[in-house]
């Protein structure tokens, strides 16, 4: 991969991102301790990313910085590949569920993670997560999200809240959308959690956009284009 300077990694630029990054340790053993790459996207609301991995170019860390828009980010694993007598431990590689990844391996679509990204935060994928699994965004204009905990059902917590302040329910008879199970409830701020029940279970996209950092552990250095 080719190499010149982005402003992004200035050192006079603040917030130092990369700084900020390298300081959490988890590219000390990266080839540049550091990142060395990134990949700018703006996502508007409806668009998202099909199930991929990052692939081996890369130092197996990554770092998604969100900003603007939330979102929900999951992470998918593949099926168990048939064994010598054609058993298998999951589901057979006609299941309609799957769908084909990498090496022609059947990607399982119920997630294994599942979690709500806040404008200005940032996620770390490393180890099992990244090497062995893939992660996607869901293409919707908003997201139905439910507790961590599967027993706690929002729409039931809403309804409680109007009828204690008096206020009328106006879904109580309408059919409740499928909600995602958010595995890093506990980790949102506050006024993220009260919103989301306020909402019952409800956030509506607006512009998302991404920073992915990493570390390319083979680059060659390149003058500036069109440059002698």
């Amino acid at each position: 991969m080719l190499t010149r300077n982005l402003s992004l990694f200035d050192r006079n630029v603040s917030p130092n991102l990369v700084e900020r990054l390298s300081a959490t340790g988890v590219f000390e053993n990266s080839a540049h301790k550091t990142p060395n790459h990134v990949i700018i996207n703006e996502y508007q609301p409806g668009e998202g990313i099909m199930p991929h991995e990052d692939g081996p170019a890369y130092h197996p860390v990554v770092a998604t910085i969100s900003l603007g828009s939330h979102t929900v980010f999951h992470y998918l694993r593949y099926k168990p590949e048939a064994s010598a007598d054609g058993s298998s431990s999951g589901a057979n590689q006609g299941d309609a569920m799957g769908s084909e990844g990498a090496h022609g391996r059947i990607i399982d679509q119920e997630p294994v993670l599942s979690l709500l990204l806040e404008p200005r935060s940032v996620i770390i994928t490393t180890g099992a997560l990244y090497k062995d699994h893939l992660h996607f965004i869901d293409d919707v204009t908003e997201d139905w999200v439910q507790f961590g905990d599967p027993s706690i059902d929002l729409a039931t917590s809403k309804s409680s809240q109007d009828q204690s302040q008096g206020q009328p329910n106006h879904m109580e008879n309408e059919e409740e959308p499928v909600k995602v199970q958010v595995d890093n409830w506990n980790l949102l701020h506050e006024e993220t959690r009260q919103h989301i029940v306020h909402n019952r279970g409800k956030i509506a996209r607006s512009t998302r956009v991404s920073l992915t950092c990493r570390d390319v552990e083979r680059v060659r250095k390149i003058g500036v284009f069109g440059g002698r």
